[in-house]
Order: structure tokens, then C-alpha cells, then sequence
């Protein structure tokens, strides 16, 4: 069998499942708690923290765990908006979100924000020239994905950055899953970004939200201090340890894997659109 689904899920990195099959079975210990196994466990959560910011250039103190992209883009967008709403309404996104941020962005809607969702060209993406247009004195939110899921078509972050930044009450966030390990990411030019591990080869229900620091978000979840506040209930620390390793094989892979995948996507465009009837919905730089 030949797998294409990748963009859907990944199987599971070797070493990864190895590292937190221990991890399971022997890193029980509620990293909360005061006891021994308690505190390696806590140790070791943010000794993955620290390595995961350092690999993206960011502080320990911008990396929040979650379950998934999912989670972090809901927290991201809603998180943002309910905790600054008296900065303005208005939010842009695009009408090819993930269903995480589309329904989201949906949601707030119903809660009084004002959501412009912005069509795609030809090719899949959005231009800085675009949100430029759709920028108002009460943009609160711009969040835009870098790469689409479906069509693999990539949204230029820094320009659309720097055209957010221009306003002084708004702020960029991006979906990363697509694009973490594939593409370089202008973590400088961004406010939020999305990352998830099962795209990585990595486990499911397992990624982070960078937060830039200082940024006010509201819980999602509730419960105790975990996250920063920012996510109740006791952390998954075998996963949240492992994100480490996934993320530095993902990293470490980038350059080779990018080189042999965009051989592979060439060779596909060629033969499949030379099929009767086969249309390519990716653009070339897909």
C-alpha cells in the first residue's frame, strides 16, 4: 500500500513511540504533585518546554501545551477575542480555514464580533494586499493559515504580518500545522501559532500554541493553574515530554524531506494532469 493521507495523520516516529512507551509506564507521576515521581515528571514537562521554545527561537514561557491544533486554534482565536474584545469587533479570516478556526470564528460571531472572511485567488491564497483592504480601526484578530490543508497552497506570513502590525489593536495568528517541519516559519512575525504533532510523526492529541508574551488570552478550559492558567486539568506529561523529540526529528528532516517531497509533488502534477479528466486543484509552489 502507498500512503497519501499524510495530511491527515502520520504514522508514528520509531523513536518517538519508543521514548514515550517509557515515558508511559514509568513517568506516571502527577507533575503537580510534591513527591518525588511528581517533580521529575514536572522536571522533565518543562525541560520539553524550554527545548521545544529554543528550537523555534521563542521563551519557554510562550509555549502552552494542548491536545492538538484543534485546541490551540480554538484557544488562539476565541481565547484572544473574548480577552480583548473592548479592543475592537471586527476579526479577519479566510473562507478556507480548518474547521477549527472556522467554527470558532463562527461562534464569535454569535457573540456579537464582526467576522470578514476573505475569498482565496486562484491559486489557493491570500495576499498581504487583501487583508491590507480588509483592515479596519477595530481589527482585534487577523488569523490566517499558512498552509491549506487541502490544497497545500502557502499564504505569505511575513507580509500579511507586517500589514497587521501597522494597526496598532491587532494581532496575527497562524495555523502551522500544515506547514511545522515543511516550511520555514517567521516565528518573529507572528502573535499566535498553531502546532500539532501528528502531522509531525508524532502522537495524536498532542501539540502547542506559541503565545507571544504578554498577550492576554482567555481560558478555554477550566480547572487549576496548569499552562499558566491558560488550560485546566492534569497535563499529559508523557505526550507534552515526547512533543520535544517530535519536534526536533521534524527540524532536524526539514531540508531532506522538503527536497525529496517537492520531487515527489512535481512528478505527481505531471503524470496525474496528463490523465483525461484530472484536474489539479494545487497551484505549482504548493
Amino acid at each position: 500500500m502507498i500512503y497519501f493521507d499524510n495530511a491527515s495523520t502520520t504514522s508514528v516516529h520509531p523513536e518517538v513511540a519508543r521514548v514515550y512507551g517509557h515515558l508511559v509506564s514509568d513517568l506516571y507521576g502527577n507533575p503537580d504533585s510534591l513527591h518525588a515521581l511528581g517533580r521529575r515528571s514536572g522536571r522533565l514537562l518543562e525541560q520539553a518546554r524550554e527545548r521545544i521554545a529554543a528550537s523555534i527561537g521563542v521563551q519557554p514561557q510562550e509555549i502552552l501545551f494542548t491536545s492538538g491544533g484543534s485546541e490551540a486554534n480554538s484557544l488562539a482565536v476565541a481565547g484572544y477575542a473574548l480577552a480583548n474584545r473592548k479592543r475592537g469587533r471586527h476579526i479577519i479570516t479566510t473562507n478556507v480555514e480548518h474547521s477549527s478556526v472556522a467554527h470558532a470564528a463562527d461562534w464569535l460571531e454569535s457573540q456579537g464580533f464582526d467576522v470578514q472572511r476573505l475569498p482565496v485567488n486562484a491559486d489557493g491564497s491570500v495576499t498581504a494586499r487583501q487583508v491590507r483592504e480588509a483592515m479596519r480601526p477595530d481589527t482585534l484578530l487577523v488569523s490566517i493559515m499558512h498552509v491549506n490543508n487541502e490544497t497545500g497552497a502557502v499564504n505569505p506570513l511575513r507580509e500579511i504580518a507586517d500589514v497587521v502590525h501597522a494597526h496598532p489593536t491587532a494581532v496575527f495568528h497562524a495555523d502551522l500545522v500544515q506547514s511545522f517541519g515543511k516550511e520555514d516559519i517567521p516565528w518573529e512575525s507572528l502573535d499566535l501559532g498553531s502546532v500539532s504533532a501528528h502531522k509531525l510523526h508524532g502522537l495524536k492529541g498532542s501539540g502547542f500554541l506559541y503565545k507571544r508574551k504578554n498577550l492576554k488570552l482567555q481560558p478555554l478550559l477550566f480547572g487549576g493553574q496548569q499552562e499558566q492558567g491558560m488550560r485546566g486539568g492534569t497535563e499529559n506529561a508523557p505526550a507534552d515530554i515526547v512533543l520535544a523529540k517530535t519536534v526536533r526529528l521534524a527540524l532536524e528532516s526539514q531540508a531532506k524531506d522538503r527536497e525529496r517531497i517537492t520531487e515527489l509533488n512535481r512528478m505527481l502534477q505531471k503524470e496525474l494532469g496528463a490523465l483525461p479528466g484530472v484536474k489539479i486543484q494545487s497551484p505549482e509552489n504548493a
